[in-house]
């Protein structure tokens, strides 16, 4: 059960990079929010002092983490879902045949 449990978690680790980097490379709304997210960062930075530079740097750091995170619990939760559904529609149909 352990195996089938890592290999799991290797798919859904795999197919999380595979789905960002589709969206990135295929999405118009999401390489417009990236560049309009790169204009104002960089406006942003501009009007910083070298100093407070760094903690802006951090701050995007974290955030992208962050947003990594919860990203991939989404991602997780919907791959539990997806398979309790198989699950159960998997008892639904062939409960019957199973008693014959």
């Amino acid at each position: 059960m352990r195996d089938i449990y890592s290999a799991l978690e290797n798919y859904k680790n795999d197919r999380v990079d595979e789905i960002v980097n589709h969206i990135a490379a295929t999405s118009s709304e999401y390489k417009q929010l990236t560049c309009s997210v790169k204009i104002a960062c960089e406006k942003i930075f501009s009007s910083f002092l070298d100093n407070n530079k760094s903690w802006l740097e951090k701050y995007e750091d974290l955030v992208g983490q962050r947003e990594a995170l919860v990203f991939r619990f989404l991602y997780e939760q919907g791959f539990k879902d997806g398979l309790k559904i198989g699950f159960l529609l998997n008892n639904a149909i062939f409960k019957d045949e199973v008693k014959t």
